[in-house]
């Protein structure tokens, strides 16, 4: 494993096989849900990023995933009155590499300071605003945010 995965999976607690995956799932969605050019700088940050990516979209599809996150993106999109498209997708993507809620609020956070100490805050602001609901991920959401409205669903 390289570097970053390591670093990402010993501050996440995670597996580096599944963090690997986790990084995949968040590559895949991000590409799909930011500019160009915003995508493109989260790339240079990750080390092997086109081999992660592909490693994951190789997965196969596992119906309903773990921790019963495909249901959360009716959840999310009632939640935000419907701009949750992204923030859907990538739910979406975290259950094919079969993240729980739990992992997925243990990993985010992490991946996202690694942006902000090697990249920049304005990137990180960036993919926010591109995934709507995505903020209630990285910080302290507290019960009024959508990480702590959809845990009262767990």
């Amino acid at each position: 494993m390289n570097e970053f995965l390591s670093a990402i999976a010993g501050k996440a607690g995670l597996d580096e096989s599944v963090t690997e995956k986790g990084v995949g799932a968040l590559l895949s969605s991000l590409k799909e849900a930011v500019p160009g050019d915003t995508f493109s700088a989260v790339k240079e940050l990750v080390p092997n990023s086109g081999e992660i990516m592909s490693k994951f979209q190789n997965l196969p599809q596992t119906g309903e995933g773990s921790g019963g996150l495909s249901g959360l993106m009716g959840m999310a999109s009632g939640l935000l009155g419907g701009k949750s498209e992204q923030l859907g997708s990538m739910i979406s993507m975290f259950s094919k590499a079969g993240f729980s809620l739990d992992m997925v609020k243990q990993f985010l956070p992490v991946v996202f300071d690694y942006f902000k100490s090697n990249g920049s805050s304005q990137l990180v602001e960036s993919i926010s605003s591109a995934v709507p609901g995505l903020s209630s991920y990285l910080g302290d959401s507290g019960k009024n945010g959508l990480m702590g409205k959809l845990s009262n669903f767990f």
